[in-house]
C-alpha cells in the first residue's frame, strides 16, 4: 500500500498503547458529572416521549411513499445513507435520492435509477455521491467537474474542504481542486475526533490521521479485528466503531468490545449514531442502544435488519434491508417510506396501541 502525505502540518500524533480489551475509563469527577448530566437528559427525554406517544399512537399509519415505475428497478433495494436537515430527510438509495419533508409529509425523488451511497452538507450545498460527486440544486443533480476515480462511498465535511472516500482512495476537495490523502484503500466511513480523523476501510483496517500522517490502528491481541469497518462516530470523547467483528468503544486509551457473546443481536454493525448521550447502533439482525457500558434492545426495532440508524430529536429513524424507512417515537412506529419489497417485516406487525 502506498501513501501520499498531506502537505498540511499539525502536531505529530502520539501512538497510544493498545492492549487487552477493557471498559472505558477516565477521571472520576468527569465521570460523575457525565453520569448526572446523562441521567437528567434521559429523564427529560422520557417525559417528552411519553407525551408524544399519547398523541402519536392515536394517529393512523399514513402511506406517504409514491412509487414511480422508474424507481422500482432490478437492483437490490436498500438505503445507504440518511441525512436530516431543516426538517427534510434525504435518503441515498440504490435507486436514487428520496426526500421526505416532515412539515407537509411530502415525498420527492432525485436521480431515479442512479445509485447513491453518501450525502453531506458542505459550504452551504447538499452533496450526493455514488458513481460521481454531485451538488443537488432545485431538485436537480449538478455534477462536479473534477474527475474522481472509483465509486464514492463516504463524504465528510470540515470547515474548508470536503473529504471524499472512494473504493480506491481518500481525497479532499478544496477551493482549487482535488487532493489525494491516502491511496490504495477502499474507504467505507469517516469521522472526526477532537483533533484528528478516523477512517474505516473495507478489508484494509482502521486508520487515524493527525493532519500529517496516517497510522493504522489495531489491537495487539488481534491485528485483523478492524479489517472491515462499516460504521464510525465520535462524541463525548469516545470513539464508536462498527465492524464485522462487533461494536467497539474507545475512550482514548482502552478499547471495549461488544459481540453476540455479550448481548449484541449480531456481530455485523452497519450504522452508528452517537449524536446524543444514548448511542444507537444498527446491525443486520436488529437495533440496540448503548449507554453507560450497557446495551439495550430498541423496542420494535430489536429484530429489524437495519442498514441505517439516525436520530432526529426524540425520534429514532431506521432503514431496513427492503428499502423501507421507519420512525419511532416512544413506543409508536410509523412508516415514512414504504418498503420496495411489499412483504412487511414481522417486527412491524401492527398491534393495538402500537401505532
Amino acid at each position: 500500500m502506498s501513501k501520499r502525505i498531506n502537505t498540511l502540518t499539525l502536531g505529530a500524533v502520539l501512538l497510544l498503547g493498545i492492549g487487552l480489551l477493557y471498559g472505558c475509563s477516565g477521571d472520576e469527577n468527569d465521570r460523575q458529572f457525565s453520569a448526572v448530566k446523562e441521567a437528567v437528559d434521559s429523564a427529560a427525554t422520557q417525559v417528552a416521549e411519553d407525551f408524544v406517544e399519547a398523541t402519536f399512537a392515536s394517529v393512523a399509519v399514513e402511506k406517504n411513499f409514491i412509487e414511480p415505475p422508474e424507481l422500482l428497478s432490478e437492483k437490490t433495494p436498500g438505503v445507504n445513507e440518511i441525512l436530516i436537515y431543516d426538517s427534510v430527510l434525504y435518503a441515498a438509495t440504490n435507486d436514487g435520492i428520496i426526500a421526505y419533508n416532515f412539515r407537509d409529509q411530502s415525498t420527492g425523488f432525485i436521480g431515479n435509477g442512479k445509485t447513491f451511497r453518501s450525502l453531506a452538507f458542505h459550504d452551504g450545498n447538499l452533496y450526493a455521491a455514488g458513481d460521481r460527486l454531485y451538488i443537488i440544486k432545485d431538485n436537480m443533480l449538478e455534477p462536479i467537474q473534477f474527475k474522481i476515480e472509483g465509486q464514492i462511498n463516504a463524504l465528510l465535511s470540515d470547515s474548508y474542504r470536503l473529504l471524499i472516500g472512494t473504493d480506491q482512495a481518500l481525497l479532499a476537495k478544496n477551493l482549487v481542486g482535488i487532493e489525494t490523502l491516502l491511496e490504495d484503500v477502499a474507504i467505507t466511513c469517516m469521522t472526526f475526533d477532537n483533533n484528528g480523523l478516523w477512517v474505516g476501510t473495507d478489508g484494509q483496517g482502521l486508520y487515524r490521521w493527525d493532519g500529517d500522517r496516517f497510522l493504522k490502528r489495531h489491537l495487539i491481541r488481534d491485528k485483523a479485528i478492524f479489517d472491515n469497518v462499516y460504521a464510525i462516530d465520535f462524541n463525548h470523547d469516545h470513539l464508536f466503531v462498527g465492524a464485522t467483528t462487533g461494536f467497539f468503544v474507545y475512550d482514548g486509551g482502552r478499547w471495549e468490545q461488544w459481540t453476540t457473546e455479550t448481548g449484541m443481536p449480531s456481530n455485523v454493525v452497519n450504522s452508528i449514531d452517537a449524536s446524543d448521550w444514548m448511542v444507537y447502533v444498527g446491525t443486520d439482525q436488529g437495533v440496540f442502544s448503548y449507554f453507560d457500558k450497557n446495551l439495550y434492545p430498541v423496542r420494535k426495532f430489536e429484530t429489524m435488519p437495519a442498514d441505517v440508524v439516525r436520530l432526529m430529536g426524540n425520534k429514532v429513524i431506521a432503514a431496513d434491508e427492503t428499502g423501507g424507512i421507519f420512525v419511532k417515537r416512544g413506543y409508536a412506529v410509523k412508516t415514512l417510506i414504504e418498503p420496495i419489497k411489499k412483504e412487511k417485516q414481522e417486527v412491524f406487525t401492527q398491534a393495538d396501541g402500537d401505532i
